[in-house]
This record gives structure tokens, sequence and C-alpha cells, in this order.
């Protein structure tokens, strides 16, 4: 009888240990993490030189040091002279254990602590640059996921000061709180996180460069097709195709927050134009529908 009830125990604490160390939201080998990472500028363009568009994505499993991890791989377009294409590219490794992400870089066999979801109000996560960032607050969002938010002053940084559970900062998996929206200010936005196809958590700045997860990442050929020319005289914008052959039917502009200031309807035209003296100082995105393309161009307002 005594040794029946000690290997019931003996049972018991493994089902126990492998309870704890199942995460509430693992990775998966389906995960995505989509992101833009961009570059405000002065004229009018569709990408400024740096801007990337990219998604990481699991790519089979590695060991190290004797622990079971994902490779972590990045695709997406490098916005340069001549935009450069990356495919597949080994970032590192990365493992879920017990609500926290652990990651291995890229050529290193040093693990770091990514997230610990675990983590209370008063509690602290690390930034991209490892610095400990504290919780003010946390929330719990309809799919169950935890949302902790900080107090500390950033930039325009709006909801990119988030850590989303089992996805990361809202500024990227990798790239911590690294927010834009300023002038001169490099920044990276979460676009949206899936699991097997379907899309997980979508945030706000999708709809400013009306991206989804489930959207290709942009193929050379067609960076290479835009043709829609911008220019902007005192307080009247002008947006017209340069060839004569892409109509405008769709016309939206955001602020720097995501708001929508000007919605639109154009019949198919090959120039558009509008006063904009009603529009604040500041930034702003504007989205040209047509043909079933979208363009998102930025622009900035200075009174």
């Amino acid at each position: 009888m005594k040794k029946i009830i000690v290997l019931i125990l003996v049972f018991a604490l493994s089902g126990n240990l492998i309870v704890r160390a199942q995460s509430r939201f693992p990775i998966k080998t389906t995960s995505v993490w989509r992101i833009n990472y961009e570059f405000p500028r002065y004229e009018w363009t569709t990408h400024a030189s740096g801007d990337e568009e990219y998604k990481y994505f699991i790519g089979g499993d590695t060991i190290i040091s004797g622990k079971n991890y994902f490779k972590l791989l990045k695709s997406g377009v490098l916005y340069l002279e001549t935009p450069f294409i990356i495919r597949n590219k080994y970032i590192g490794a990365i493992r879920d254990s017990e609500n926290k992400f652990y990651f291995v870089a890229n050529k290193s066999d040093a693990e770091t602590l990514l997230y610990d979801f675990d983590a209370g109000v008063g509690g602290y996560i690390a930034d991209k640059d490892f610095a400990l960032r504290q919780i003010s607050t946390i929330e719990v969002l309809p799919s169950g996921r935890k949302k902790y938010m900080f107090d500390f002053i950033t930039v325009h940084c709006g909801s990119a000061n988030t850590v989303i559970e089992g996805i990361g900062w809202l500024g990227g998996l990798l790239e911590g709180n690294s927010c834009s929206g300023h002038p001169g200010v490099r920044g990276s936005y979460l676009v949206c996180y899936s699991e097997d196809g379907t899309a997980k958590f979508e945030s706000d700045i999708a709809l400013m460069y009306d991206l989804s997860c489930t959207d290709p990442i942009t193929s050379l050929s067609s960076i290479l097709k835009q043709d829609l020319k911008f220019s902007l005289s005192s307080s009247v914008l002008k947006v017209y195709s340069s060839n004569n052959s892409a109509p405008i039917e769709f016309v939206e502009i955001y602020n720097v927050l995501g708001n929508k200031v000007l919605e639109e309807k154009v019949n198919s035209l090959q120039e558009y134009i509008t006063n904009i003296a009603f529009l604040e100082r500041g930034l702003y995105l504007l989205k040209v529908s047509g043909n079933g393309q979208n363009n998102v161009f930025k622009f900035i307002i200075n009174k």
C-alpha cells in the first residue's frame, strides 16, 4: 500500500511540473509577428530610405545548450534606393517556458530573458536595450491575454508603450518600445500577430498602412510599379498618376494617433486636389486607393 501511495505522489508531482512548464500563450510553429519599421520624412514619399516592412516567423526547431528552441526567421523588404528583399534570414532562437520568453541571438549561445509575462503591477519587463521598464497597469483582453502598460515618457508613442502577453511589445517582438511619429525619430510597430494563419491580435497602426496578417509582404515588382505622385503647395494637396493610367478612387488622411481626419470617395480620377488648411501642425498619413491597390504616403504640416 505504501508503494502505491509513493507512485501516485510521484506521478502527481510530475504532472504539476508539466503544467507549470506550459505557458498560457505559448509560441507555436505557425506564429508570425508582422512589423513595420518607419522613418518620418518631410518630402513626399511612399517609403524613406531605411524603412522596412517585414515579418518574424518560426522556421523549425533547434537545440542550444541542451534546450529546445524555435528558429526565428525574418522575411521582408528594406527600402533603399533599390528595394532590397530579405528572405528567411535567421535572427536567433526563441523558446517559451512557464509564461516567459527566452532568446538566443544569431552567432551567440547566451540566453537572455526576453519577456516575463508573470510580472505584476510594479514589476518589470525589459525594453529592446534590456532596460527594465516598470509596469503601471495591467488589463485583461477579451482573448484572455494580459495587456501591460507603462508610464515612462516617450515621443508620440501612444499604444506602443504596451506589451501583450504571449506576443510582446507593440513596437515589435525584438524591437521593444521603439516608436515613431516625430520627425527624425525612427520607430517600429507591430502590425499584427497570427497563429495558424489567423490573426490573434491586430494593432491600430494596421489601419494607416492597410496591412493585415493575411496580406503577403510587398513584392519587389509591386514596389517598382508604384506611380502615384504628390505635391503640397500652401494648403492645397494634389495627388496624380504619373502615367495617367492609375485611377484614384478613395482618399483618406490619418493623424499620428491613427484618427481619420479626412475621408472622400473619388470617381476614378487620374488627379485629385483638395484643400487641407483645416489640418493642424503635425505628421499625417495619406492612403490613396484605386484599381484594387492601396498606397500610403507620409507628409508634415508646418504652420
